[in-house]
């Protein structure tokens, strides 16, 4: 028995904004603090800047696609053809066709938001780079779908297995029949 724990695309940009425009905030305040508002509005303004910005949602957004599919192909000791890549609804995604232990899923989904979000932001914060915090922020952002889908799975055991629901986020879990 398959048991969903997807949410719409419609309700998941609402909860994002209601969780993530906070959490930006939370994350703003401690680079303000060490090195100032006015630098990191330099830092974001020239990050914002289209030479910048361009380039780096060309290439960041298909990167963290692959950091899912990569993940859950080693995690879940799956084949790279058992993935799909796309967009729906100006949305991308990375869709795994098959079952994977809950484990394998989670980090996969996680692992974009760490690498391109908290790495960026952390290097950022440390060495008061406006530019990488924003790196950080803007990835953090773009990682939203996953964080609530990570939510989604917050009372099922790392043992159980999961299968990816191919067009809401998150996933259904895989239970056995009780009886």
């Amino acid at each position: 028995m398959k048991r969903d724990l997807s949410i719409s695309l419609g309700a998941a940009n609402v909860y994002m904004l209601v969780v993530l425009i906070p959490m930006m905030v939370l994350m703003i305040l401690p680079y303000t603090a060490l090195w100032g508002l006015d630098n990191f509005f330099e830092g974001l303004y020239r990050f914002a800047d289209w030479g910048s910005f361009l380039p780096i949602i060309l290439i960041g957004v298909p990167m963290h696609e692959l950091i899912h599919g990569l993940t859950w192909v080693w995690l879940g000791k799956i084949s790279f053809g058992e993935l799909h890549f796309g967009v729906r609804a100006l949305t991308p995604y990375t869709h795994c066709k098959v079952p994977i232990p809950v484990q394998a899923y989670r980090i996969g989904a996680l692992m974009p938001a760490l690498l391109l979000g908290l790495l960026p932001y952390v290097i950022g914060l440390i060495g008061g780079k406006g530019w990488f915090t924003s790196f950080g922020l803007v990835f953090t952002f773009a990682a939203g779908g996953d964080l609530l889908a990570l939510w989604t799975l917050r009372g099922v055991s790392g043992k159980d297995w999961v299968e990816d629901h191919p067009s809401r986020v998150g996933c259904y879990v895989m239970e056995e029949k009780s009886g």
